[in-house]
């Protein structure tokens, strides 16, 4: 009898211990699917109860003339239009442009709830760092007259003609692309090598040339150069053969039309409206996807700049990196570059658009990277929604004025690895899905092609994206940076 229960006992403990293994792996298994499972939408949760919270902003300068009229001349052996502020410069006209555009985008703001103290808001409230070029610097100037006139922001910058980490990494040492990646990803996206990226381009290559150049025998050569890659002095990577200096050339068309030139002077009288603009604009284009839209240059490039982008987006949440600098928490963020930190952004994240009159992909004058944080009143939740936006070609011309009429160019992020989900969620998806289904009526008077308000409504919040998952989606990409980087000095 005895021998009996001591056996019940042994089997007892022995399920019990067996019992007990099963709950810790029950546990684990749980714990590490929530810890991998997507953020979902909170029972009850509507996207009404979100609120501008943080707008973060990069943004490339506006309007300006061709950097070196001197050299463009040689090139091309005509004699080029000089306009009436000197190369480099930000023009009045682009002047114009931005204190319109700024005003526009912050009434947008402040009316979906971000909050400034008003009628100007403190030096705690806003930050606007400007690249230390003039047009950069002006640009930025501009932005505090359109969003706060009279109330004496001063946007910060380095000496003029100096280096800054968040906008000349590459040039200052701080960014060293690995040569072997640059030459492959340069390679593939020329489709295999520069010779095949040379047919592909010939045609866009003879059509420029009849537009700008002259006749003499050594007007252009540089559009018969071997196409090529190579590292310049200053760390950076160079397309060589036609495309660089072409690419140039069809920037300079697009900002000679932008500032509202003479058509007889725009691109020597060979454009009559913004659809002949676009269609010098392809080497223009493939300066960017054949080398500026490279990971590896884009990666190191931008890195201590996206790094400041997420350290500002992340102020005052769990996420917050605490080292940051004070300035980044301010509600209002705003840093002022160029085309290629944009590039650079861009492709970090993998976003692309199709802007009006534009080719793909392309930032025109004034162009804005606009991270906008939300959040949530009732839970206090927080999630991003990123667009690019830029005024049309004939609105920087003509200086239209922006309104809720006559509203910004804009293309909104999406990425199904970060929505939030539910039903508003869902109900915008299938609204977006069936506008694509439906073609778009052009404007005759405009060849501008899509806009879209910059004031969200429901189906701009069905792209927010949980604020967490955001950073998440890129953070493997970047590298440390220095605690000590001299920066906003």
């Amino acid at each position: 009898m005895k021998k009996s229960t001591d056996m019940s006992m042994t089997t007892i403990r022995f399920l019990w211990a067996k019992l007990y293994c099963l709950m810790a792996v029950f546990i684990v298994v749980l714990l590490l699917s929530l810890s991998l499972s997507k953020p979902e939408a909170i029972a009850g949760e509507d996207f009404s109860d979100y609120t501008l919270d943080k707008v973060v902003v990069l943004m490339r300068h506006g309007v300006r003339p061709q950097n070196d009229t001197a050299k463009l001349d040689q090139a091309t052996g005509k004699k080029w239009p000089q306009w009436l502020v000197p190369d480099g410069n930000l023009s009045g006209h682009g002047y114009a442009g931005i204190v319109d555009q700024s005003r526009y985008m912050f009434e947008n703001w402040k009316s979906e709830g971000l909050a400034l103290s008003a009628p100007c808001p403190t030096t705690r409230e806003v930050f606007i760092r400007a690249s230390p070029i003039e047009r950069t610097v002006a640009t930025a100037q501009a932005l505090t007259d359109g969003m706060f006139s009279g109330c004496g922001i001063t946007p910060s910058h380095l000496p003029l003609q100096k280096k800054d980490p968040l906008f000349q990494a590459v040039e200052m040492g701080l960014a060293q692309p690995d040569p072997k990646k640059v030459e492959d990803e340069v390679m593939e996206a020329m489709g295999g090598s520069p010779e095949k990226a040379a047919r592909k381009y010939a045609d866009d290559v003879e059509w420029l040339r009849r537009i700008v150049c002259g006749t003499g025998v050594t007007d252009c050569q540089f559009l018969d150069e071997k196409w090529g890659l190579k590292k310049t002095k200053s760390g950076k990577y160079k397309l060589t053969g036609p495309v660089s200096a072409a690419s140039a050339i069809s920037e300079t068309i697009r900002l000679q039309y932008s500032e509202g030139l003479p058509l007889q002077e725009v691109a020597f009288g060979h454009v009559k409206n913004a659809g002949d603009v676009l269609k010098l604009m392809s080497l223009h284009a493939a300066k960017y996807d054949l080398l500026d839209n490279t990971m590896e240059i884009a990666r190191t490039g931008g890195n201590i700049l996206m790094h400041k982008i997420t350290d500002s987006l992340t102020a005052g949440s769990v996420a917050e990196n605490k080292e940051s600098f004070p300035e980044l928490s301010a509600p209002l963020v705003i840093f002022v570059g160029h085309d290629t930190n944009i590039s650079q952004i861009k492709t970090i994240l993998d976003f692309h658009w199709k802007l009006a009159s534009y080719p793909a992909d392309d930032i025109p004058p004034g162009g804005m990277l606009i991270f906008k944080r939300y959040k949530n009143n009732k839970t206090g939740r927080l999630a991003v929604q990123l667009s690019f936006t830029a005024r049309t070609l004939d609105e920087w011309r003509f200086l239209t004025p922006l309104s809720e009429k006559n509203p910004i160019a804009r293309e909104i992020y999406t990425n199904p690895e970060c929505r939030l989900s539910g039903k508003d969620e869902k109900d915008s998806m299938e609204e977006r899905q069936e506008k694509a289904k439906t073609p778009e009526k052009q404007d005759n008077a405009n060849p501008a092609g899509k806009k879209e308000s910059a004031k969200s409504g429901a189906s701009d919040l069905g792209s927010l994206c949980d604020l967490e998952t955001f950073v998440s989606l890129y953070r493997d990409k970047l590298d440390d940076i220095p605690d000590d980087l001299p920066l906003f000095k």
